[in-house]
């Protein structure tokens, strides 16, 4: 009597943990822009029940609520929304801790890196019962991303800006070698000039800048509209950093696409967006 009883407790359990494990989210929550397009690059758009702020792309996604931001969630909207699940970038101890008090699941993953970007694809497709789809994203951003050839990408020192203070070149913010975008640097035929920095994220100064020589300046200014006398203002600012001759051959490029700095499937548009300035192609449209 008792193994009988103990045998279907075990098949109880099962059933649960299996349908737990494998519960169809029809309500999803992404706390990221690059979340939200992970989601509706696996087809899976209908289910998203709001976009976090700066959220730029896809064009419907933007007639989703608001669900705030990183720094100022919109709780009382989100409660009111029920969304079964709620997938957050990095850590988010704020929103793991509401998600505990009111019994909603919080979902964590960290795209940062190439390779966490690709496993972060792959775990929503996991979430989204689309794994197929997150396979063959994954693979094609790979097979379209990622070359092997060294040699091509040790051709060209380049100096990565992501972030200064406006008008001027103070508080310069660069990216180390583990950074998505130092490697789509790597892999389009470039050399990070920084790629020696243990984090991720730093400040560096002027006078590093110019001890390091980069042949290429990437000023990249997600979302910012200039005009050609504008480009050519910024341009002349960083090439003051080298004296005389120091200054010639040496190309800056004001980048402004939205989708540069967003850790998700558009990083196939950076790569090609960098792929065309090493080669001579790119065009400010």
């Amino acid at each position: 009597m008792f193994k009988k009883v103990y045998f279907l407790f075990t098949l109880i359990l099962i059933f649960f943990a299996h349908n737990f494990c494998y519960a169809e989210f029809k309500r999803v929550l992404p706390m990221a822009p690059n979340l939200v397009e992970t989601i509706y690059a696996l087809g899976q758009g209908d289910k998203v029940a709001a976009i976090p702020m700066f959220t730029s792309y896809p064009k419907e996604a933007l007639e989703k609520p608001d669900a705030g931001s990183y720094l100022y969630p919109a709780f009382e909207t989100i409660l009111r929304l029920k969304p079964d699940i709620i997938i957050v970038q990095g850590k988010f101890n704020k929103m793991m801790q509401f998600g505990k008090k009111y019994k909603i699941p919080v979902k964590n993953v960290n795209m940062d890196s190439l390779s966490s970007i690709f496993s972060g694809i792959e775990e929503i497709g996991k979430i989204l019962e689309s794994e197929d789809m997150a396979e063959a994203l994954v693979k094609k951003l790979k097979s379209e991303i990622i070359s092997e050839d060294k040699e091509q990408r040790e051709k060209t020192r380049v100096f990565i800006c992501i972030g200064r203070q406006s008008g001027s070149l103070k508080q310069i913010l660069t990216c180390g070698e583990k950074s998505f975008i130092s490697e789509l640097v790597l892999y389009s035929g470039g050399k990070n000039i920084f790629y020696d920095l243990s984090r991720n994220y730093n400040i560096v100064s002027k006078e590093e800048i110019v001890k390091r020589n980069p042949e290429i300046i990437l000023d990249i200014m997600p979302g910012k509209s200039f005009s050609k006398e504008k480009r050519e203002n910024i341009k002349k600012l960083w090439l003051k950093l080298f004296p005389g001759k120091k200054s010639i051959n040496k190309k800056v490029y004001v980048l402004t696409d939205d989708y540069i700095l967003i850790p998700g499937p558009r990083i196939i548009n950076t790569s090609n967006l960098f792929k065309s300035i090493f080669k001579g192609s790119y065009k400010v449209e």
